[in-house]
């Protein structure tokens, strides 16, 4: 079989975190590593550390998406819209 297949497949095995992990499942994860870590040593760190990441990162992500939901919601009450001035094109 050629490149290209074997490349296609791996990407449909490639785990998307924002779908297949909950926030939930991440903390979980997150607090089962601190305990590991706790008992056994940094050896997971670097897991601990990716996991810790990813909740950072869609903490910040969704803060960011509500920023710009209230800066949408502010524009369409002052009647501003992209691209036009005073709501007029």
């Amino acid at each position: 079989m050629n490149q290209n297949y074997y490349q296609k497949n791996r990407k449909s095995r490639e785990l998307d975190l924002e779908e297949d992990v909950s926030m939930r499942e991440l903390y979980e994860c997150y607090n089962k590593l601190a305990c590991i870590i706790k008992e056994h040593g940094d050896e997971y760190l670097p897991l601990f550390e990716r996991v810790h990441n990813e909740i950072e990162s869609r903490k910040e992500k969704n803060r960011m998406v509500d920023i710009a939901l209230r800066v949408a919601e502010n524009n369409s009450k002052s009647g501003t819209h992209f691209g036009t001035q005073n709501g007029t094109h």
